[in-house]
């Protein structure tokens, strides 16, 4: 028996052994402590399943309590209430006397649970009267019940002179990682305490919302997506920092504890939907690596649906985001290593960015679950990887908006190197198209622009045009080489003459001289003289330009070369440019008719002008009556041989005076107003034409001439609108204008142009490098053609220079997207060269004349089979 009762003796030794190991003995707190105190180490737990303890039943149930599984009041995940038994006794320092001692009845401190998202923080306790405290701070309760304002729950406690006080503090998480690391504070401690941690969280705000606001001002500016993203990141971010550390919970949302209990997981997945939309942005993804911009989709859904889920159900997602955070840092430090094969630059931005929002998050992680020891720098290791990457990627946008500076910057620099290349090309052109290449005087371009200056002036001024009469037999006699240095020698005469005379003009100035003439052609001179009609009548004029030269001497030998001058003055004898240049055309003519050396223009000596009036009288009845009719000469594709276009060109039998030539009709036309009811006309017929080859199964564009007159005319583009009413079918229709006349109304031109465009029809300019501003408004004008004056065609194949411009203009077409069309197209060999030039389209008798609308078919046939079989005869 004796056994028996010795093993059960030993059993009650045992028990009461364990309870006194479980009753940890009390901390002693003196007054000269160094705060904070650890309390957690000097605690113990019990864990409370059905949540159902009171005050009575853990005072009862000391013995069930146990030490606590690790030195960091870390429980992990579940979601049972925990109990924690803890004991304080407050000693009087050993340096305070008896009498102090006795002074001291109560001390008041304060104890922190040092973890902001508990749903339930309650402490419970007996006082040294034996009245039961019992408080809750936590999540579900408002935060303006909390005794001291403070992100964490802090009880103030007031601990009796050497007594023992026994405390019972009640932690519970929703679903998350549950621990409760207990410190307490004196006073001084603790508000110091207090201070440091608003400093640092208004530092964290601060520098936060300074980012958000920049990176949203740079949306606002730029329009970008990417700076949108990246602010809802920066916000969703911040909103997740806020709630993790509880200050959200302490300064935004007090009174809102339902708020506080879900918007931790909310605020968290929808920044984690914000951060994959920033990264498809910023790597470029969905254009790059479309397949991986698929996964990062996807994963954007997935946070998207627990952020929805998060706002919308009572679900607690801890365990879930906590797992799914990791996979998803490293599917962006993926991302980041695609882009280092692409654009390092960015891609160590993002990854040093990630990396330490990753060491963080995997901090934070490992924290949570356990694995590694809880220390500030794991709890707070989502906050402080968030800052240092929302720091690094504000640099990273800054540095995106450098480098597309620099970009603009490099691209400005080229683009000014090439205009200043196209520059001095327009420029070099410009001088070719204006100056005669023998003698480098001015030429009629130049001169014509001259007079036009004149007319705006409007002040009275002549002009006169020299025509050296005796310059063909000049070479028919000496030969070609030595005929254009007679002319270069005369022109240096003339230009010397015109010096010293008081009433010349000067039309150019640079740095091969002053010129005061113009060389039109080779035999033409023109220049301005300022002086009116009448000055030109009196005795002094004769008398000084009866010595203009006549003759050169060249090689020992004086040749005449029987220069004749015709005049007209502004603005007796026409106010414009073409009136006055077919007067002194009259004029010159009138003067080697009559053998003068000098003609003034005057009305009677013009032999068509009655045949002109009846013409002009009679031309609206033949418009009416449709007695005009229309040719059209075909625009054959250089590169296919195939006949495209064509272009309408006006014929006019007169029963009277017979053929009569637009260059006759057209000017009166212009003049009286009628030839914008001509234009209507010229439409009217070419789309009946066009209607008539489209049924029959060919399309081809119709190019028809327009006038400065029909710009103007307000009903203009309604009535082109109505003549051509399908949209389509004026996509065909090419309305042909000179720039010369754009020129003479820019403003209102560009505005009627804008608008034929805008109804479908296509522009392009006729006659192109006669005109004195083309380059200078070409790229303003909506065209998509230009015609290239027949005058630098003809002759090309044998003048350089005119070869120069033509190709100048082609490659100028070119790179301005326009189609070029070669006018005056005369034979094989300009075909063939303009073909090596790559112009787009060919006009001219080569190919065929113009034809009436019953031969246009068979002409197009002929046309395209005379083109190839000469190609194919030149190739055998």
């Amino acid at each position: 028996m004796l056994p028996k009762y010795c093993l059960a003796a030993l059993a009650v030794l045992f028990t009461q052994a364990w309870s006194l190991t479980c009753q940890a003995s009390p901390l002693v707190v003196a007054g000269d402590e160094d705060y904070p105190l650890s309390i957690h180490t000097h605690a113990q737990y019990l864990r409370d399943g059905n949540n159902h303890y009171n005050l009575s039943d853990l005072e009862a149930m000391d013995q069930v309590f146990e030490p606590l599984p690790n030195d960091r009041a870390h429980f992990g995940y579940h979601s049972e209430g925990i109990w924690m038994r803890f004991q304080l006794k407050f000693e009087a320092p050993s340096s305070m006397s008896p009498a102090q001692e006795n002074q001291i009845s109560m001390v008041r401190k304060y104890l922190e649970v040092g973890y902001p998202i508990l749903n339930v923080a309650r402490l419970v306790y007996r006082d040294h009267e034996g009245n039961v405290q019992d408080l809750d701070l936590g999540f579900k309760h408002s935060f303006s019940q909390r005794p001291v304002s403070f992100r964490h729950p802090v009880f103030p406690i007031s601990l009796p002179h050497g007594e023992t006080t026994t405390f019972y503090l009640n932690v519970k998480l929703k679903g998350g990682s549950l621990k409760a690391p207990l410190r307490l504070w004196d006073y001084q401690s603790f508000h110091r305490h207090l201070a440091e941690s608003d400093f640092y969280f208004g530092t964290f705000l601060s520098g936060l919302l300074f980012i958000n606001f920049y990176s949203l001002f740079l949306f606002i500016s730029l329009k970008e997506r990417i700076y949108l993203t990246y602010t809802l990141f920066v916000l969703t971010s911040y909103l997740s920092a806020v709630s993790l550390s509880g200050h959200g919970f302490e300064f935004f949302w007090p009174s809102m504890p339902k708020l506080n209990d879900g918007i931790l997981q909310f605020s968290f997945s929808l920044a984690m939907v914000c951060f994959i939309q920033f990264t498809r942005e910023f790597l470029e993804v969905r254009t790059r690596f479309p397949k991986f911009d698929w996964l990062l989709k996807s994963m954007s859904i997935y946070w998207g649906l627990i952020a929805l889920l998060a706002a919308t159900t009572s679900i607690y997602f801890g365990r879930v985001v906590t797992a799914s955070m990791l996979p998803s840092s490293l599917v962006y430090l993926l991302a980041g290593v695609l882009m280092l094969g692409v654009e390092r630059r960015k891609a160590k931005f993002y990854l040093i960015a990630h990396s330490s929002a990753l060491a963080g998050l995997l901090l934070y992680s490992l924290d949570q679950l356990k694995i590694i020891p809880s220390t500030l720098l794991t709890q707070e290791g989502v906050v402080l990887g968030l800052m240092v990457e929302v720091i690094v990627f504000s640099f990273a946008l800054t540095d995106r908006i450098n480098q597309e500076k620099a970009q603009k910057y490099y691209a400005m620099v080229a683009e000014r190197d090439a205009l200043v290349k196209v520059e001095e090309t327009k420029q070099e052109m410009l001088y070719i198209g204006t100056h005669n290449d023998l003698t480098g005087f001015p030429n009629k371009v130049l001169f014509k622009e001259k007079v036009i200056q004149k007319l705006i002036e409007n002040t009275p001024f002549t002009l006169c045009m020299l025509h050296l009469s005796e310059i063909k037999e000049v070479n028919k006699t000496l030969g070609h080489k030595n005929g254009d240095a007679i002319v270069e020698l005369y022109a240096k005469d003339l230009n010397d003459y015109l010096e010293s005379s008081s009433i010349q003009n000067t039309l150019e100035l640079n740095e091969k001289g002053q010129f005061y003439a113009a060389q039109i052609d080779f035999s033409h001179f023109a220049f301005i003289l300022s002086c009116s009609k009448e000055d030109i009548d009196s005795h002094g004029f004769k008398k000084q330009f009866s010595n203009i030269p006549s003759e050169v001497k060249y090689q020992n030998m004086n040749i005449d070369l029987q220069p004749f001058v015709g005049m007209a003055c502004y603005p007796e004898h026409g106010e414009k440019y073409s009136e006055l240049h077919k007067a002194l055309n009259i004029a010159i003519e009138f003067a080697e008719r009559a053998s003068k050396n000098f003609a003034m223009y005057q009305p009677q000596i013009e032999a068509n002008s009655e045949r002109r009036l009846i013409l002009t009288s009679e031309l609206r009845r033949a418009i009416n009556n449709d007695l005009l009719t229309l040719n059209y000469q075909p625009q054959l594709d250089l590169k296919s041989r195939r006949v495209v276009g064509v272009e309408c060109l006006i014929r006019w039998i007169h029963p009277e005076y017979g053929f009569i030539p637009p260059d006759e009709f057209i000017p009166s036309a212009e003049k009286t107003g009628l030839i914008t009811e001509l234009t209507y006309w010229v439409l009217a017929q070419a789309y009946k034409t066009f209607i008539s080859l489209k049924s029959s199964g060919i399309l081809l564009n119709f190019s028809i001439n327009i006038s400065t007159r029909d710009l103007r005319d307000v009903q203009f583009c309604d009535k082109v609108a109505a003549i051509v009413p399908d949209e389509a079918d004026r996509k065909q229709m090419i309305l042909e204008i000179t720039e010369s006349s754009i020129m003479e109304n820019v403003q209102e031109s560009l505005q009627v142009l804008n608008n034929l465009v805008k109804l479908g029809f296509r522009l392009s300019i006729d006659d192109f490098g006669t005109g004195y501003s083309s380059l200078t408004y070409l790229k303003k004008l909506p065209v998509e053609e230009l015609k290239i004056d027949r005058a630098f065609v003809t002759n090309f194949k044998e003048n350089e220079d005119d070869k120069k411009i033509v190709k100048t203009i082609i490659e100028m077409s070119h790179s301005m997207d326009l189609y070029v069309v070669a006018e005056g197209v005369e034979d094989l060999e300009t075909f063939d060269q303009l073909a090596d030039l790559n112009c787009d389209l060919a006009q001219g008798y080569y190919m065929c004349r113009p034809v009436k609308a019953d031969e246009l078919r068979s002409s197009i046939i002929e046309a395209e089979k005379n083109v190839n079989e000469s190609t194919n005869t030149q190739a055998g």
